[in-house]
């Protein structure tokens, strides 16, 4: 399932915390935008008493963007499509070390250095800065924070299907399947940071869902070692095969 934010309504997941305070970072969800042209955010670890202090996976002008402080952007070259189901990822390695792709592909690097600084709030569906801003306007689903750099191909196989649970369970740090049916959203992970919703309804959601014809086949080609069904990438489900 998923959750479907209003951004007229400023409409958000929200919690008091830091889900991770230092590099690497990698972040990745599935979203499903009505608009083509706002600037959206869809998961962001934010300093929430200053501006342009975060790490964000963010929708800008079309395009899939990961960025740290201010106008530090990696941004995909390609363009989402409106209504339609699209994974998301962003990395960031180092202060000087940008990342981000669009269903597992389209990658584009930024290498401009950005201060670290302190960050205390994580939030799903807008930047939640001393003015809180981009405001979703759609659908997300299964947004999750590692403490490490994904790989190209690690990339490809979370965007072919894998659960995020299932991909470097080890350095999970946030896992939100954002249900629908919690309130406060439940958090999958050891850390337990549970979400505060405010607004937003259920919705349908990727078609990944755990137990779908396209999860059992990403489960089963990556534990077999096989390419992801997306093709292209050898990429193996840690915790299988190892």
């Amino acid at each position: 399932m998923a959750r479907l934010f209003d951004d007229a309504a400023t409409e958000y997941l929200d919690f008091a915390g830091a889900a991770i305070a230092a590099h690497p970072v990698t972040l990745a969800c599935w979203f499903y935008s009505d608009d083509t042209a706002a600037t959206q955010h869809l998961v962001s670890v934010a300093d929430n008493t200053v501006t342009n202090r975060s790490w964000h996976l963010t929708l800008i002008s079309g395009k899939v963007a990961m960025g740290a402080n201010a106008g530090n952007y990696a941004s995909t070259t390609g363009s989402y499509a409106a209504n339609t189901w699209t994974h998301a990822c962003g990395v960031a390695a180092a202060t000087n070390d940008r990342r981000v792709y669009m269903n597992g592909a389209d990658k584009v690097t930024n290498a401009v250095g950005a201060t670290l600084g302190s960050r205390n709030r994580t939030s799903i569906g807008r930047l939640s800065s001393s003015a809180p801003a981009g405001y979703m306007s759609g659908r997300i689903a299964l947004p999750a924070i590692w403490n490490v750099a994904f790989t190209d191909a690690e990339v490809a196989a979370a965007a072919s299907g894998i659960d995020p649970c299932r991909m470097r369970p080890d350095a999970l740090v946030g896992y939100w399947p954002i249900w629908g049916l919690h309130s406060p959203e439940i958090d999958l992970t050891s850390g337990g940071r549970l979400m505060t919703v405010t607004g937003t309804t259920l919705a349908n959601g990727p078609p990944i869902q755990p137990f779908s014809r396209r999860f059992w086949r990403g489960f089963t080609d990556q534990a077999a070692g096989a390419p992801p069904p997306s093709g292209g990438h050898r990429a193996m489900l840690l915790g299988v095969g190892r």
